[in-house]
């Protein structure tokens, strides 16, 4: 929606919030924060937030979490112009998604992907 010092903001009220073992608020307060920073030209920031959500996910089994945050790091590297690092994460992100069964997400990550071929 564009708003991304509220976005920002939220994100800052989760990291508080959320408890250190609370995997699913860590990874996406990072996610959310990290393509945030990135839209604002911080995205050194952004991708590494990115990357530590990917990270925390990328240690559990939970596979819808797993194609969360590859498609946030995704969404940055887009933003960073980095097409084939977006490409690549957002392939991820449709593999993680389709073992779980979530075809809507599928169908997002391969429309990422074709943008971006």
């Amino acid at each position: 929606q564009g708003r991304l010092e509220e976005a920002l903001e939220w994100t800052r009220v989760s990291e508080q919030a959320a408890a250190p073992d609370d995997v699913a608020a860590q990874m996406q307060w990072r996610g959310t924060r990290g393509k945030s920073l990135a839209r604002q030209r911080r995205v050194e920031e952004g991708e590494r937030l990115a990357r530590e959500g990917l990270e925390i996910a990328a240690a559990t089994d939970y596979l819808t979490m797993q194609g969360d945050s590859w498609m946030a790091l995704a969404e940055v590297l887009e933003t960073a112009g980095d097409r084939e690092g977006a490409h690549q994460a957002a392939q991820q992100a449709g593999l993680a998604w389709e073992r779980k069964g979530i075809t809507v997400e599928v169908q997002r990550a391969r429309a990422l992907m074709e943008e971006l071929a």
